[in-house]
């Protein structure tokens, strides 16, 4: 009767229904037909509980488990599944322990290393849990679910490169798959190749076009490439799919640092006020506006936000550098040692103690400003700054003691090397030089110094000895295709395009993914108005990275040599979508349309010239072209007006 009961209420048919008369079946054929019931088997009672289970109804069906297992002790099928209910309910030991003990009896059950392994996966056991699911695939190389959980399994290791390769896998039974497109993306940014993990997005977003985290993680790799308005455009549209909620505050602080870079100030306060609007507790929004605040010198509010957010946060190094930087710019010198102190407390890092020695400079604290700085030379690794340091020190009348004063012995060709890296990211090119030449003396088979010092020369303009020592370190590593496009990238510019071509090639034919190789045969081919050649290289490398506004951009130019101006207007249209200030683009556009008879359209694209207005000659170019299409008129002063 209270089958019937259950079974006959109305409502919808849905999964759950389905489900739930499944349960109603198999309950029904267990009562029994005769006075003489037969008693039902362990196979019964695994079912009945897969039946609970599906209804999520887990205490009775870990009761039909236990039944199960009282019957049959060696069924590992019932272990199986009753670690499957464990697991839901979170009693991870107990989970672990019913799949050890079904991979005792059935060893080569996949399934079971797989649940054991995502078990291990949420006790953040991250190398047991690889281990399980390495399991499951040597059983089954097709098992896509345990590839994806071994990929997420290796980030906490921070295994970028094995979780790309799984992901891979993945992908290539599945290329559909947005959801390990998306964390693969991940993987490849937390490594800094931010272009891979942008092309991943890519695909991810062609799959889920609202994908709100797919957008916000593509806006980060181009604000990391410096790539700032894709970076706004990206945030503004996961921002336009999630407008509320606390992932609606962190999309407004991401898209208020682009602006704090591009230093558009209003802009960046507006994303900060909203992020703290949402979460009133968001310290980073809170510091992150501080520091906006400085540089427009309204101190005050600056201290209130710093002050928030170390309130948030009393370990945060940043918020006690920016309120220090900000006592320091009000003189109040003895709450800029305390902020520095307490920088340097929470976080080691060089900065802070370089910033309390120029603290304590200011009120005549000289002694203790050269101790501050002693230590900052002791824990800096970066040539320069020490070089910095030390200058501070001696001007204070102090001397710099630090271990590598007191070295007797001479620096090995590793320092040297350390040095010219430190003098090259300084732009101090000559002193570079000369400690790579040092560092080579010491070991003359040293390849990164050669190359280094060839890319030195090639931004001096030395082609010639930049040549020579590209030329050295390829002997080193005559397999390596980004040498290759490095000298034949100095071929093309020192005006040898033959022998730059025969570089360029062998880089593609060794990396066939070098996008930046074909593009710059392409632009080789463009010079030596071999148009059809240039278009094969340009279209490769927008295959392997679409969003490269330069190259739709160079494409057009041999479009434009081959008289196809609906494809010149086609890529011009491309690079501006990607770049909506490429005066460049522009200028084509407004040149090419004429020819099509489309003059307004043309006026229109010289006014975008004149408008961007970063290029003068472009502009002057723009403004005569208006003045031939007719599309000049006069303002009520009766001077010309372009735009």
């Amino acid at each position: 009767m209270f089958i019937y009961l259950r079974c006959s209420k109305s409502r919808p048919k849905s999964v759950k229904h389905i489900s739930f008369l499944f349960l109603c079946i198999l309950l029904l054929v267990s009562i029994p037909l005769t006075t003489k019931a037969e008693p039902l088997t362990a196979e019964d009672h695994n079912n009945r509980g897969l039946a609970y289970y599906a209804e999520k109804q887990y205490s009775l069906a870990i009761s039909e488990y236990n039944e199960a297992i009282a019957i049959n002790p060696v069924y590992a099928n019932a272990y199986n599944n009753r670690g499957r209910t464990y697991y839901i309910l979170k009693q991870l030991d107990l989970a672990i322990a019913d799949f050890d003990k079904a991979i005792e009896l059935a060893p080569h059950y996949a399934e079971v290393y797989y649940n054991r392994g995502n078990a291990y996966h949420v006790q953040n056991q991250p190398k047991q849990a690889i281990a399980d699911f390495s399991q499951a695939i040597a059983i089954d190389p097709r098992y896509a679910k345990a590839y994806t959980m071994r990929a997420f399994a290796y980030f906490p290791l921070k295994q970028y490169e094995q979780a790309i390769a799984d992901f891979d896998k993945v992908l290539a039974i599945d290329p559909q798959d947005a959801h390990s497109l998306y964390h693969q993306g991940l993987a490849y940014y937390e490594l800094k190749q931010y272009k891979s993990a942008i092309a991943d997005f890519d695909r991810a977003l062609l799959i889920k076009p609202k994908d709100a985290a797919a957008y916000s993680m593509r806006g980060l790799s181009y604000y990391a490439l410096q790539n700032h308005e894709q970076a706004v455009a990206d945030f503004d549209k996961a921002l336009a799919n999630i407008p509320e909620g606390l992932m609606a505050a962190i999309y407004s602080f991401y898209r208020g640092n682009v602006y704090y870079a591009l230093k558009q100030y209003d802009r960046a306060i507006a994303d900060y006020d909203k992020a703290t609007a949402i979460d009133p507790k968001y310290g980073f929004a809170y510091n992150s506006r501080g520091y906006v605040y400085f540089d427009l010198k309204q101190y005050q509010h600056a201290l209130a936000d710093f002050d928030k957010a170390i309130a948030f946060n009393r370990l945060n190094p940043n918020a006690y550098l920016g309120r220090g930087i900000t006592n320091l710019a009000l003189k109040n010198y003895e709450q800029a040692f305390d902020d520095f102190d307490n920088a340097i407390v929470t976080d080691s890092q060089t900065t802070y103690a370089f910033a309390k020695g120029n603290a304590l400079i200011n009120p005549d604290r000289r002694q203790k400003a050269i101790t501050a700085l002693q230590q900052y030379i002791k824990i800096e690794s970066d040539t320069v700054w020490i070089t910095k340091a030390k200058d501070y020190i001696l001007r204070l009348g102090g001397a710099p003691t630090t271990p590598s004063a007191a070295k007797t012995e001479p620096l090995t060709a590793k320092e040297y090397y350390d040095s010219g890296m430190a003098l090259y990211k300084s732009k101090l090119y000559g002193q570079a030089i000369a400690d790579l030449d040092k560092a080579i003396s010491i070991d003359p088979n040293y390849r990164e110094a050669y190359g280094l010092r060839g890319l030195i020369h090639e931004q001096l303009y030395h082609y010639e000895q930049a040549i020579a020592d590209f030329n050295k370190v390829i002997e080193f590593a005559p397999q390596n295709a980004g040498l290759y496009f490095l000298r034949g990238r100095v071929y093309f510019l020192s005006n040898q395009p033959e022998r730059a071509i025969a570089d360029l090639s062998k880089a593609v034919a060794i990396s066939p993914q070098m996008g930046e190789a074909y593009f710059c045969r392409g632009l080789i081919y463009n010079d030596l108005k071999q148009f059809e050649q240039a278009l094969v290289d340009f279209d490769k490398a927008i295959a392997i990275n679409p969003r490269n506004a330069e190259t739709y951009y160079q494409r057009s130019l041999a479009y434009s040599r081959l008289e196809q101006y609906e494809k010149v207007i086609a890529d011009c249209d491309q690079a501006i979508a990607i770049n909506p200030n490429y005066t460049k683009a522009y200028a084509v556009k407004g040149a090419t349309l004429p020819l099509l008879g489309r003059i307004q359209e043309a006026i229109d694209a010289f006014r975008q010239c004149i408008r961007i207005g970063d290029n003068p000659t472009l502009v002057d170019i723009a403004k005569k072209s208006i003045i031939k299409l007719g599309g000049i008129r006069y303002n009520k002063f009766r001077k010309l007006k372009y735009g």
